[in-house]
């Protein structure tokens, strides 16, 4: 008789990354109304990857290579030129760049809309057509209503856990977003073309 080993990873980043892909979609599936799971689960996707990036940097781990156990993730020219403690400060210094590149461009906005959302000022509901989709991730859309420029940031909202074709070109829809993040949190149809 033939059993099939089940492999379970003893790894805890296997069970932090499932909870980070994961954690998000069942807020939609167990708060009411989804709005107010949208934000929660935004919120968790924008301030976990700075968090992360930072215990990173202030982590007493020596090399990058102790999180999985393999080889340097930097090209072996790069190590030799540098050395190991100089690969170690480089790959720091990156993610704490990238930790506030991420804070500043995203964590930012989105403060500021928690801020109006607790003092009941956001979010700002309004009706509109959209004219413009674009798909840039497979979760997200960059969209934009009423024959607005598409070049200007103003104008682009991005819709998070929402399906793909949800909002479709040409319908129109009363949607309610955050004035900052430009984050769309629902939308109702309201007319299709």
């Amino acid at each position: 008789m033939y059993f099939m080993k089940i492999y379970i990873p003893t790894n805890w980043g296997w069970y932090v990354a499932i909870f980070i892909i994961v954690g998000p979609l069942l807020l939609l599936t167990l708060i009411e109304p989804n709005w107010v799971a949208r934000f929660l689960g935004i919120g968790f996707f924008y301030f976990l990857p700075p968090l992360i990036a930072t215990w990173y940097v202030v982590s007493p781990r020596k090399h990058l290579r102790d999180i999985d156990d393999r080889k340097n993730v930097w090209p072996e020219y790069i190590v030799k030129r540098i050395g190991d403690k100089g690969v170690d400060v480089a790959t720091k210094i990156l993610c704490l760049v990238a930790g506030a590149w991420w804070i500043i461009a995203l964590c930012v906005p989105l403060v500021k809309d928690i801020h109006l959302v607790i003092s009941r000022e956001a979010p700002i509901t309004t009706v509109g057509e959209v004219t413009h989709k674009k798909n840039t991730l497979f979760i997200s859309e960059q969209i934009v209503f009423n024959n607005e420029a598409i070049t200007k940031p103003e104008n682009t909202f991005y819709a998070w856990y929402f399906p793909l074709r949800y909002i479709m070109v040409g319908n129109e829809y009363e949607y309610m977003y955050l004035p900052n993040s430009r984050l769309i949190l629902d939308a109702k149809l309201i007319s299709e073309e």
